[in-house]
């Protein structure tokens, strides 16, 4: 990253005017060879260089919080934050920058670390800060990568717990339920908490299969039904020629070697999870009316549905 306090201003114009600096946020660049080539990796790129710049512009020794020290601690997220959450021990005066969230509730408790040149909350107080107050889809994905991270569920519930009555902390708790360190990824998050918001019990993640081919985990499904649920996303198929082929061959392969195990295999895309809901339509054919009163329908989980992975 390149703050425009460290160049001489002709030296920064030339730069920018041959296309080999893009504007971060003002008065801070990113050098253009820095730049990945695909559309997420850029985005993410950029999104984690405005955290920089904005630390780095800010004069009060600030601690990344919520959804932006989520991106530095490399969570995968389902939509990009469009500000940088900073954290401060008191109240700030004066106007804040648009890009910039504050937050004010303090420090105690929350200690931060030292990551990636950047001081930011801890791991499970990054959960914490995210179950209590992101859309709820954005905080499940982020809770269930901390905890395939390694983060430590008990303590997460602990930290909730110690903010009591506060607002965000009951809706904190039911995230943090249905958390689950098998998704692989986030549409497998939101795949999983969206059956669970039309009134589905939770699916088990990372079903074993024993088969004639061998030993396969599916990314979730109902041992009580026999119906499993794989997510198939565009990477998973980003090959050409033979790989691609081969990819696809060894993918029915094995789809079919859990249908002679007494397996459905239900393959879902991100479609299927568009806002009308897809998904729910082809659930209701392989299943009993009956499967969908197992729990309380939580519509107030899919508030942010339609904002899809950056």
């Amino acid at each position: 990253m390149v703050l425009a306090r460290d160049l001489p201003r002709g030296v920064l114009d030339a730069e920018v005017r041959a296309g080999r600096l893009v504007r971060v946020r003002r008065g801070a660049y990113l050098p253009l060879a820095e730049l990945p080539r695909d559309d997420l990796s850029a985005r993410l790129r950029l999104a984690l260089a405005r955290i920089a710049a904005v630390a780095a512009q800010t004069g009060s020794s600030p601690v990344v919080s919520h959804q932006s020290a989520a991106l530095v601690w490399g969570l995968p997220a389902w939509h990009l934050p469009t500000t940088v959450h900073l954290l401060l021990p008191f109240r700030r005066s004066g106007r804040s920058a648009a890009d910039v969230t504050w937050h004010h509730r303090g420090t105690a408790g929350r200690k931060p670390v030292a990551f990636s040149g950047l001081h930011v909350t801890g791991l499970e107080q990054t959960v914490v800060d995210c179950l209590t107050t992101a859309p709820p889809l954005h905080a499940v994905v982020v809770a269930d990568a901390a905890l395939a991270r390694g983060a430590d569920r008990t303590e997460i519930d602990r930290l909730l717990v110690m903010l009591g009555s506060r607002r965000g902390v009951a809706r904190g708790r039911e995230l943090l339920d249905l958390a689950d360190r098998g998704a692989q990824s986030p549409w497998e998050s939101v795949c999983r908490v969206v059956v669970q918001a039309v009134g589905l019990p939770a699916p088990g993640t990372q079903i074993r299969v024993d088969t004639d081919l061998g030993r396969f985990y599916a990314d979730m499904g109902w041992r009580q039904w026999r119906l499993l649920v794989e997510f198939d996303g565009a990477v998973k198929y980003a090959r050409s020629g033979r790989e691609a082929t081969a990819a696809l061959m060894a993918e029915k392969r094995r789809q079919h070697a859990m249908e002679d195990e007494g397996w459905r295999v239900l393959r879902v895309t991100a479609a299927d999870l568009r806002q009308d809901l897809p998904l729910l339509r082809r659930l209701r054919r392989l299943l009993h009316d009956t499967a969908f009163h197992s729990t309380r329908p939580r519509p107030h989980l899919l508030t942010d549905l339609h904002h899809p992975p950056p």
